[in-house]
């Protein structure tokens, strides 16, 4: 854990059993994990005895404390490609982080996944939900109807989008994948089953990049999520990115639809 600085009256003044009065700069101390550390003080080696069960006493009487943590800054700031509330079920879960100096030099390994789920699915509304084209629907998502089932739904175990034509077939239905540039090597999947006497629409898209892509790279090179996320530099430069999972938030389906969005804060 990165040192702390010093709260309190500053400089502290000691005065040694032998009448030498001894100051002691707050810049000279600091915190680390809770422990106030006295070693960088340039007094410390003919003083220490003297000091530090004072300077310790100073501490649990609140005299000294650690200043506030600084506000963490973001790392990168993620933006779904497409408004709407779709955005909002793009998750990037991020590990293997190895910090390089400058930042944008820093080298992880990220994984995102997109799960749209559509409830109460129709013949009637499947349409006007997911659109006939990549934008034209209420709910526009990975994939838009291009041929209109001539009957019910029916439930349909899940499979791959043909990688060659883009296109899933389920019974008089047929769905296209659009923007998918990574092909057979992460194809869309989808499927269709029951749920409260209702039919749901699943189509589930993962892909990982390897542990050796640069921060800066996320910006300057394709990605091959790149038809579903964007990543930029934050407007105070890369940070180091903490290690987690983040999921996209606010995206919605108002006049003017808003664009999921989630920061992932430095380290």
């Amino acid at each position: 854990m990165a040192k702390v600085s010093v709260l309190g009256g500053s400089p502290v003044t000691l005065v040694t059993d032998k009448g030498t009065q001894v100051s002691i700069p707050l810049s000279e101390l600091s915190f680390n994990n809770g422990q106030l550390v006295t070693t960088d003080w340039s007094g410390w080696a003919t003083y220490q005895a003297f000091a530090d069960p004072r300077l310790k006493d100073l501490v649990g009487r609140g005299l000294l404390r650690p200043a506030p943590a600084p506000p963490a800054k973001p790392a990168m700031i993620l933006k779904a490609l497409d408004p709407g509330s779709t955005g909002n079920s793009i998750e990037l879960a991020i590990s293997k982080v190895v910090t390089a100096t400058p930042a944008k030099n820093t080298t992880l390994e990220m994984t995102v996944t997109v799960v749209e789920v559509y409830d109460k699915v129709t013949k009637a509304n499947i349409v006007d939900i997911l659109g006939s084209t990549a934008t034209n629907g209420s709910r526009p998502g990975m994939a838009f109807v291009s041929t209109a089932p001539s009957g019910a739904l029916t439930v349909v175990a899940e499979k791959a989008f043909d990688t060659a034509t883009k296109k899933w077939a389920g019974a008089t239905l047929e769905l296209t994948a659009h923007r998918d540039p990574d092909g057979a090597n992460t194809p869309l999947k989808a499927k269709i089953e029951t749920s409260d006497g209702a039919h749901k629409l699943t189509m589930t898209w993962t892909k990982t990049v390897p542990a050796t892509t640069k921060l800066n790279d996320l910006v300057t090179a394709p990605l091959p999520f790149g038809h579903i996320l964007e990543i930029q530099e934050p407007p105070d430069g890369w940070g180091v990115p903490t290690p987690g999972v983040y999921v996209l938030k606010g995206g919605s389906d108002v006049a003017a639809p808003t664009t999921a969005q989630a920061a992932v804060m430095s380290a």
